[in-house]
């Protein structure tokens, strides 16, 4: 079974497939960001009264962090092998039988999770930025988002 038409489809019965759709994920997400954050400075620098973005701010600065090391991680354990590969493992942080447990999904999900929320949470500090009133709702979605990194990240390997 393979995923979209023609040539360049994907495989649905690999891990591999989940790790470039985390890989796409993740490209994208980033663009928005970008894009979220730049319409967000764009508004501070025209506004004359300072912006509440406290909240915002640190969802997305956390967020970042976040994302990058979901990354790193991603990286480390899935080189352009693909996760499926045998043999001697990266140490992540020196918690190799942490790493192990991990499948191939889960790696893929971190990553995409964690990019699905930074793009959220840059896009709930552009709106606060604007003062629109969606940039709650928005802060609340990128808190969830990470609140499932989170348990993608360390409850399931934990408790496997």
């Amino acid at each position: 079974m393979r995923v979209g038409q023609g040539r360049r489809s994907l495989p649905v019965s690999s891990g591999v497939a989940s790790e470039r759709i985390a890989e796409v994920a993740a490209a994208v997400a980033t663009v928005l960001a970008v894009a979220a954050l730049a319409w967000a400075l764009v508004a501070l620098l025209r506004s004359r009264r300072p912006a509440r973005l406290g909240p915002a701010l640190v969802v997305a600065s956390a967020g970042a962090v976040l994302t990058f090391v979901a990354y790193v991680a991603f990286a480390l354990r899935c080189p352009t092998a693909g996760c499926r590969q045998h043999g001697p493992r990266a140490v992540l942080a020196r918690l190799d039988p942490w790493s192990r447990s991990m499948h191939a999904w889960q790696w893929a999900a971190e990553l995409a999770l964690a990019s699905a929320a930074l793009a959220v949470a840059a896009v709930a500090l552009a709106l606060a930025a604007r003062g629109w009133r969606g940039a709650r709702p928005a802060l609340w979605g990128a808190q969830g988002l990470y609140v499932a990194w989170l348990a993608v990240a360390v409850l399931i390997p934990a408790l496997s």
